[in-house]
């Protein structure tokens, strides 16, 4: 029974060292659309689970979304960046973010269901 015990808490203490979470401010850097009244983010991200390509549970401000990294080409650089995606609808409003991850840039939409054609979208600058 010792052994046991033991081990489990070998294992969860194993889980809690190697999860690394990352944490950023992002200041606003360009909106279009709707004007926004969120000038800084916060970005929280378990960075293990972005570098084992699982799904990657991230906090922006107060919603929790869980993501996917993908490897988009940027047709302006001509490059490959690794970012994180997700979605979520929250009373009728429907969430999305890109974050590259290397380049600290987010991009953040959020669109009403009932004023669909006045997204508001926005970049900003993670550091």
């Amino acid at each position: 029974m010792k052994k046991i015990i033991l081990t489990l808490l070998i294992l969860f203490w194993t889980n809690i060292s190697f999860a690394e979470t990352r944490q950023l401010q992002c200041n606003l850097a360009m909106e279009l659309g709707q004007p926004t009244n969120k000038k800084n983010l916060n970005i929280i991200y378990d960075e293990t689970a972005f570098n084992s390509f699982k799904p990657v549970v991230v906090t922006l401000n107060d919603i929790e979304f869980t993501g996917e990294r993908k490897t988009v080409l940027n047709e302006i650089l001509g490059v490959d960046q690794e970012v994180i995606e997700a979605e979520k609808m929250i009373s009728n409003t429907y969430h999305t973010f890109d974050y590259a991850v290397e380049e600290k840039i987010l991009v953040y939409t959020s669109i009403k269901k009932k004023d669909a054609n006045k997204p508001s979208i926005n970049m900003y600058q993670c550091g």
